[in-house]
This record gives C-alpha cells, sequence and structure tokens, in this order.
C-alpha cells in the first residue's frame, strides 16, 4: 500500500502542489526559493544508503523470524520429546 501512495505523494508535491505554490507566491518555479521550500524532496533521494538500507533490513528480519522460528521449534522438540526413548538415544538410562 505505501509502495503505491508515497510515489503518487512525491508526484503530487513535485507537479501540482509546486506549481499552485509558485503561482500563488509569485515567484518562478525554478527560483532558489522554490528549491528551499521543497529541498526535503530531493534531499532524501540523494541519500548514498538508500538502496542499502532496505536490504539490510530485509536481511536482518528474514534472518532474526527465522533465528527465533528455528530455535523455539527446537526447543520446544526438545522439552517436549522423551529423549530416554528416542530412536537415537542420546541420553539413554
Amino acid at each position: 500500500m505505501n509502495d503505491e501512495k508515497i510515489p503518487a505523494l512525491g508526484r503530487y508535491v513535485s507537479n501540482k502542489l509546486s506549481n499552485g505554490l509558485a503561482k500563488a507566491l509569485g515567484i518562478d518555479e525554478n527560483t532558489a526559493e522554490m528549491a528551499w521550500v521543497f529541498g526535503w524532496e530531493t534531499a532524501h533521494r540523494s541519500d548514498k544508503c538508500r538502496v542499502v538500507k532496505p536490504v539490510f533490513s530485509m536481511t536482518y528480519l528474514i534472518t532474526s523470524k527465522s533465528c527465533v522460528f528455528w530455535s523455539t521449534n527446537l526447543g520446544l522438540y526438545f522439552a517436549l520429546t522423551d529423549l530416554t526413548h528416542h530412536r537415537y538415544a542420546i541420553f539413554a538410562r
């Protein structure tokens, strides 16, 4: 949902809102004043880590979720299984 809405909002601000604001203020769209008003619009796009951050975040989430999942499953297996009667009994009496 956000992947569609955020770029649409950016296009709206860049194309329509900046034109209307420039007309209302009586200034040219390409002046330094307009660049200052919408400076955040270009600042976040010029971030050097813009591609690295989502990849790192996705890798971290997948790794942490899978580690929690498998460690929980192994913990439950060993906690709920009687290992003395297991086929490969390590703790045989």
